[in-house]
């Protein structure tokens, strides 16, 4: 058994704090439990996740998010080795030092901080960056598949801390994180374009067709293009870029359930990213339905009709 698996770790971190270990798949597939996101609102009990653990004493491990226990993950997913030390650059310099890093694929990277429960930071999913505080799953150990390795902390393991060990941050740091980070080329964010730089990519395509195209069946065909690796950026864009048009949630689940459950290989895998990216951009307030609806009436002709 690989170092670092459900049955060993998940346990020690339940008890220490850190929120609800989810098992996850050693090959890359997501989480092995159906409606994980329960757990960015609720703590597992012990004897669930013993259960959990029986049944899956190898899977990787993966904290779900919540704001009850104030952990914060900076997932730096860039490549490029130079454009990765300049976004690390800009989190040293506005969120401080941490020494709990969590490597996977380097240069990618994510760090964890904390955060006062009375000042709450929002979740930021951009392109090449995300911040998750109240959603979302991080893996922490396990194995990584795309590398052939497990997952490692090279400083500080939260197995061997407390959340309470975790550099406090706030979420003025994190808006001038945002604030020198936006724009740059490594991350390819659109500051304007509802948190999204995909969505952003997408609305500026369209506007490339001169309105000669169908936006929703534009939208559509892109995220049937995506890949491993892309396809939850570019579920949450192809969301926001819809819902920026006008689109209500009906329409938008409609046009895009199908696809989101052919990219992920499963149904309720593709229907829960979907989900989730339509409860985040109207929780997060990128949209809200009156919003959607005053912008519906001035969507075009072959648009309005639906």
């Amino acid at each position: 058994m690989i170092a670092g698996t459900f049955a060993s770790v998940a346990p020690i971190l339940l008890e220490s704090g850190w929120g609800t270990p989810i098992p996850s798949s050693a090959t890359g597939k997501g989480a092995l439990l159906p409606n994980w996101s329960y757990y960015n609102l609720h703590q597992a009990l012990p004897e669930t996740l013993d259960v959990w653990a029986s049944r899956w004493p190898d899977a990787n491990v993966a904290l779900a998010l919540s704001r009850q226990v104030g952990v914060v993950a900076v997932d730096i997913d860039v490549d490029d080795q130079k454009d990765a030390d300049l976004v690390k650059g800009a989190a040293a310099a506005h969120l401080g030092h941490t020494d709990f890093i969590r490597i996977g694929r380097t240069p990618r990277h994510v760090r964890f901080y904390r955060c006062p429960p009375d000042d709450p930071i929002p979740d930021v999913w951009r392109r090449g960056l995300e911040i998750k505080v109240g959603s979302g799953l991080i893996t922490s150990h396990g194995w990584h598949a795309g590398v052939q390795r497990p997952y490692a902390w090279p400083i500080a393991d939260p197995v061997d801390a407390m959340p309470s060990e975790l550099p406090l941050i706030t979420s003025e740091m994190v808006k001038a994180f945002m604030q020198a980070v936006t724009g740059s080329a490594a991350l390819g964010i659109d500051s304007h374009c509802a948190g999204n730089g995909y969505a952003g990519d997408l609305l500026r395509l369209l506007t490339d067709q001169g309105g000669m195209v169908d936006p929703l069946v534009f939208f559509t065909d892109a995220l049937a293009g995506a890949v491993e690796g892309e396809r939850h950026h570019r579920v949450i864009g192809a969301v926001v870029a819809a819902a920026t048009r006008g689109y209500l949630d009906q329409e938008i689940t409609a046009a895009f359930g199908p696809i989101a459950r052919s990219i992920f290989g499963r149904d309720e895998k593709g229907d829960e990213e979907l989900g989730n990216a339509l409860r985040w951009i109207r929780s997060r307030g990128v949209l809200d339905r009156q919003q959607t609806l005053q912008q519906a009436r001035a969507r075009a002709p072959w648009t309005r009709a639906r």
